[in-house]
């Protein structure tokens, strides 16, 4: 989706809209170029700027699929050909000290921001889509659930 426009339409005739990458992946992506006070204010910036200066609809509900950097490194190998690049990994994907530095930062933004964390991988190794599947519709359900109580609430 990359048009507020056509954002704001889905969202008038959805019950759920589910994006894969919005706000919150911008953050992260910038948040892992900088550390300590520099990357709160970049931040605070990005969040100003994509929420109060563009309009765009503060998520519902955010959720971190934590995926440990080999791990990411290896569902990267397996992706199909890119039309962007002739590389099997683009440029951010190649660099795995920067994807280690967005985990970690993906991983404080969830801490500090009650994002729920979906571990991708657990003690048996990568977990099944129907596991993670489930649990994500847990999330949703509940998310849902919360939002009707409260919009029951104000009504």
């Amino acid at each position: 989706m990359e048009s507020k426009t056509e954002l704001m339409r889905q969202l008038s005739v959805c019950d759920v809209l589910i994006l894969d990458r919005y706000v919150p992946s911008n953050i992260a992506h910038q948040a892992g170029k900088k550390t300590g006070e520099a990357r709160r204010e970049l931040v605070g910036w990005i969040e100003k700027i994509e929420y109060e200066l563009f309009g765009l609809p503060r998520p519902d509900l955010v959720v971190l699929l934590d995926t440990p950097t080999e791990v990411s490194q290896e569902f990267i190998a397996r992706k199909a050909q890119r039309t962007y690049t002739t590389q099997a990994a683009d440029m951010q994907e190649s660099d795995t000290s920067y994807l280690s530095r967005v985990r970690t930062a993906y991983c404080e933004l969830a801490a500090e921001r009650q994002w729920a964390i979906v571990p991708v991988v657990n003690e048996q190794g990568i977990r099944s889509m129907d596991d993670i599947t489930e649990e994500l519709e847990k999330l949703v359900d509940s998310a849902l659930a919360a939002k009707s109580v409260s919009t029951n609430r104000t009504n």
